[in-house]
């Protein structure tokens, strides 16, 4: 158990460290290339191992994201209204994921299994472009 270490997910390496809370601890991850990408995540546990770090990362509460015009996003996953009843054109449930910057607020559907944490730059900004 640590209390900071490195992952490497499909998107790059990423610095972790662990932030106390009342209830648990903050989880940052920082990565390496990408000065404002980061990741948050939260934990109940005091300490992580890397396993645990790892995990967290592929699914994080949020992700802060600057797109290719310098404006920093805030990038999280949400469940729809109808969530589990709705399917994509292929069948699989389908979420939200929302880029948010102020009062501004972006939106593409997307698989229920994608992971943000894997999500590489040039992913992101695909996405991004075809978000409404």
């Amino acid at each position: 158990m640590t209390s900071q270490g490195t992952v490497r997910l499909r998107s790059g390496q990423w610095d972790w460290t662990l932030r106390p809370q009342r209830a648990g601890v903050a989880v940052v991850y920082h990565h390496r290339r990408r000065v404002s990408d980061e990741l948050r995540a939260w934990s109940p546990e005091a300490e992580l191992t890397q396993d645990g770090a790892a995990d967290l990362a592929l699914d994080p509460l949020e992700r802060i994201w600057s797109d290719p015009d310098g404006i920093v996003w805030r990038i999280h996953v949400e469940l729809p209204s109808d969530w589990g009843r709705q399917k994509s054109g292929n069948g699989k449930e389908t979420v939200l994921l929302v880029f948010s910057y102020g009062t501004i607020t972006r939106m593409i559907s997307v698989p229920a299994d994608l992971r943000v944490g894997d999500l590489t730059n040039l992913e992101l900004i695909d996405l991004f472009r075809d978000s409404h």
